[in-house]
């Protein structure tokens, strides 16, 4: 009978708990042998059996000025993780997203000896290419997100592999869904997942939809949330107007996009979402002005949205830092809203980029990156 492997599952923040859960669930059913987790995880990997070194939130931070506030911490969890991790002497270890914190505790595992592997490949290609130079001395093998990464990591000698990407496969899971608004037509507002992000964005978000509700009558306001954001969300919505609508869970999430005329999102995986889900939109992004400044010096890409950089052309409308205002946000809206043929153009692109993020191949992401990682154990 073979011995139980061993696997060290970390994800650096909140948001790639769901990303590692499934990978974890998918493990378990294609191996056919004992599987042992042990690393970082959220609650949703725990509910899969990864014993957790302590709370994936002592690792969430963004933006520039936050991450060296908590530079003290993030270096103590790290040294109380690396050497857990050593003494735990796992077959694999499979950092998930957060390659700042993942990679450094990559390099203090070289000792192990054991396949490392990173899934979610950092955007070298948007901003600080000398990752690359990391990824080739401390990972054998990258799980990639974007069909292009392969081959843009590939010409630097690093082994990286397209798994594809989760949200084509919710997408397809919740295709036909549709939240009921009352016969009214709807807008849908994603102001981000992280609690700092929300009073950058969902102000001016909130204005510029109230423009629009002065032009449509009876216009509904569908907001997605999750747990640790839906108070600081209710706290800047208009008070008690029913025409604004919480969403919540994956379900809600996707139906809300469904039954959205156009959204307005923040940059981010939000942005891949809407456009596999066929809702036109419009991008945004603000951040700190200390931490934008030294963006600005790193970032090497040209555009920002998700779909206009899967498509290499300007797709969706991109607001960022000093473009980004209530009257610029609200003329894009009402641009978009009020031109038919700008939206059926969005909606073509969309199906670009679905059969671009498409394999082909009747497995899940997580279903190929399991294959993937088992080919290493």
């Amino acid at each position: 009978m073979n011995a139980t492997k061993r696997l060290a599952v970390i994800v650096g923040e909140p948001s790639g708990d769901r990303l590692a859960a499934d990978l974890v669930d998918a493990l378990r059913r294609r191996s056919g042998r004992d599987l042992s987790f042990f690393g970082v995880a959220g609650p949703e990997m725990q509910r899969q059996g990864v014993v957790s070194a302590f709370p994936v939130g002592d690792l969430a931070v963004m933006g520039f000025l936050d991450v060296a506030r908590a530079l003290p911490r993030l270096s103590s969890r790290l040294n109380r993780l690396a050497r857990g991790l050593l003494d735990w002497r796992p077959d694999i270890v499979i950092t998930v997203d957060s390659p700042d914190f993942c990679l450094r505790l990559q390099r203090r595992l070289a000792t192990l000896g054991c396949p490392r592997l990173h899934y979610v490949a950092p955007k070298a290609w948007a901003w600080r290419p000398g990752r690359t130079k990391r990824l080739v001395r401390d990972i054998d093998h990258v799980l990639a997100l974007f069909p292009f990464e392969s081959g843009f990591f590939g010409q630097f000698g690093v082994n990286c592999s397209f798994v594809g990407h989760p949200a084509l496969d919710r997408a397809r899971q919740h295709h036909g869904e549709r939240l009921d608004t009352g016969g009214q037509r709807a807008i849908c507002l994603l102001p981000g997942s992280r609690r700092s992000e929300i009073p950058r964005h969902l102000p001016l978000m909130v204005e510029a939809a109230e423009a629009l509700r002065l032009q449509i009558p009876g216009l509904r306001v569908l907001v997605p949330v999750v747990d640790d954001t839906r108070d600081e969300v209710a706290r800047l919505l208009p008070g008690a107007d029913p025409a604004y609508r919480l969403v919540s869970g994956a379900c809600e999430r996707w139906s809300a996009f469904a039954a959205a005329d156009m959204a307005i999102s923040k940059l981010g995986t939000a942005c891949l979402e809407l456009a596999l889900a066929d809702c036109p939109f419009v991008s945004i992004y603000r951040t700190d002005a200390a931490s934008a400044a030294i963006a600005g010096w790193l970032i090497s890409s040209r555009q920002f949205a998700l779909p206009n950089i899967l498509l290499d052309r300007p797709l969706v409308p991109e607001l960022i830092q000093n473009d980004l205002d209530g009257s610029s946000l609200t003329r894009a809206a009402f641009g978009l809203w009020f031109d038919d043929a700008e939206r059926q153009r969005q909606r073509e692109g969309f199906s670009e980029l679905r059969a671009l993020m498409d394999p082909g191949d009747g497995l899940t992401a997580a279903e190929r990156a399991a294959d993937l990682v088992l080919s290493h154990l």
